[in-house]
């Protein structure tokens, strides 16, 4: 089941663990590998109900406490989500998880220093190069957050050097471009990114954001339009299409879309 979860096949993953418990494998990480599989699924009710299971069995397993502030977080209960990460930090000061979901929560509520913080606790934490080079890559897009974008890239490339995927690289690589208004350089790395993986929805998300603000409004629904083709629970290309028509004055359309998202996403 833990092996699976890292594959991102959760679905199996999930099968496989409530199997285990069946079983006998009335365990706490037993139960903690089974709240990730709910996560990775977007079950978060479930995943809670596993997480406590976990908890009854073993109360300081700070694992159990980093998974439910990444549930909260999801559900956008940031507040509740701190709460539970500094409790997982309390048990175990070197948890790496807490450190990397505490970074997420720190940059949606746009505190980016605070998570550039918990982003440099990660590093000093992992020995692993290819850990390192994903927590790189969050670097990258903090500092795009802070506007320091040839920071940005420098993280970047450092990220690369150690975590070598090619699709990341280049998704990171137009989001900086994007966010420093290099819309014509973002357009074209995009571009290549879905000639050579077109099913990949955050590429097409992402292309959809750029053709808007390059004002190529048709263009720029087909991509959204990709994006929820390939996943409609996707709520991002939701909110880049309600862009989109409300900047073509198609405002049914974007209240729908916005509509839409929020269901997803309330």
């Amino acid at each position: 089941g833990w092996a699976l979860n890292c594959l991102g096949r959760h679905q199996e993953a999930k099968e496989c663990l409530e199997k285990s418990i069946e079983l006998g494998a009335n365990y706490a990480y037993t139960w903690i590998n089974l709240a990730s599989s709910h996560t990775g699924l977007k079950e978060y009710d479930l995943a809670q109900i596993a997480i406590q299971r976990a908890i009854d069995i073993e109360p300081k397993a700070h694992e159990s406490y980093s998974i439910l502030s990444f549930v909260l977080y999801q559900q956008n209960l940031f507040e509740e989500a701190k709460n539970q990460v500094y409790y997982a930090i309390s048990i175990n000061n070197k948890s790496l998880a807490a450190f990397r979901v505490l970074s997420l929560i720190e940059s949606k509520l746009k505190n980016f220093e605070a998570a550039k913080q918990a982003l440099q606790k990660s590093l000093e934490i992992t020995k692993d190069d290819t850990t390192k080079g994903l927590i790189l890559y969050d670097f990258s897009m903090n500092s795009v957050d802070l506007k320091k974008y040839s920071e940005s890239e420098e993280y970047l490339d450092r990220a690369y050097s150690l975590s070598p995927n090619r699709t990341t690289y280049d998704l990171s690589k137009a989001q900086i471009f994007h966010r420093s208004e290099r819309n014509e350089e973002a357009y074209e790395l995009l571009m290549k990114v879905v000639s050579d993986n077109p099913e990949n929805k955050v590429a097409w998300n992402n292309l959809g954001c750029v053709l808007n603000d390059l004002q190529q409004y048709d263009k720029g629904i087909e991509a959204a339009n990709k994006a929820i083709e390939l996943d409609s629970t996707f709520e991002n290309p939701w909110n880049v299409k309600a862009k989109l028509e409300y900047s073509k004055k198609n405002y049914d359309v974007a209240l729908t879309c916005i509509n839409l998202a929020l269901e997803l996403n309330p």
